[in-house]
């Protein structure tokens, strides 16, 4: 989205998944063929882990990309949230909505302040004129701006 801002993943408390050079090292002097199969089972088990958790990092950057997308203006906080569903966020990335759902379950993006990413999905309660939805939010700012506005009112 326009360049300015950038989707990362914050987990490198984690540190680097990598295969051990000395089972690797193992599995190609075994002798033993029953051996040399156990450790290229493992070999292909951690493949396996490593490759999806490659492929959860992808999806939850993806995601989020979309989210951002979709609520630029609130993350510039020039503008409430825009009514947005997980379904959304699925049809835009082409994917099935538990998959969104799982991509932000538990997870917090982190700009201007922390919040769940849960949070940035809300409900149209109404239309407005041009028929777009109308967050809670976006009600909740304008009765704010009725209710400042009350005491202001020359008779």
């Amino acid at each position: 989205p326009g360049g300015a801002w950038r989707v990362e993943i914050n987990d490198q408390w984690l540190g680097e998944y990598k295969y051990s050079d000395y089972y690797i090292r193992m599995m190609k002097e075994a002798a033993d063929p029953e051996l040399t199969a156990y450790f290229k089972e493992r070999l292909e088990r951690a493949r396996f882990v490593i490759n999806c958790v490659e492929q959860r990092r992808k999806t939850i950057v993806r995601v989020m990309e979309a989210i951002l997308k979709r609520q630029e203006a609130y993350f510039e906080l020039k503008d409430s949230l825009v009514p947005m569903a997980l379904e959304d966020v699925a049809g835009d990335l082409g994917v099935h909505v538990s998959t969104v759902s799982q991509a932000v379950k538990g997870k917090y993006v982190q700009y201007k302040r922390t919040e769940p990413v849960k949070s940035l999905f809300t409900s149209a309660l109404s239309k407005d004129g041009e028929g777009q939805g109308v967050s809670p939010e976006k009600i909740k700012e304008r009765i704010r701006a009725m209710i400042a506005g009350e005491g202001k009112v020359s008779r």
